[in-house]
């Protein structure tokens, strides 16, 4: 089941790598998810045609990210 995220405006191209994780391009504007990723990292540094090489080619995508987690109580960084 989707739901209308392009606000009734027709998409011209749509690539879902998997759940949470897509891209599709409406008129001039481009629209990116990736779950588990900063938005940051997704609006600067993932373009639409790597979702479109990743989807045809099956090749995997790795983006460097800052994160600050805890594990255990222990604060690390990534």
């Amino acid at each position: 089941m989707f739901k209308d995220e392009a606000g009734g405006k027709i998409l011209s191209e749509f690539f879902g790598l998997r759940a949470k994780s897509y891209a599709f391009d409406m008129d001039s504007d481009e629209f990116k998810k990736c779950k588990d990723m900063k938005k940051y990292v997704v609006n600067k540094k993932i373009i639409l045609n790597e979702y479109k090489n990743c989807l045809f080619s099956g090749r995997q995508q790795l983006r460097p990210m800052n994160v600050i987690r805890s594990h255990h109580h222990a604060i690390f960084t990534e």
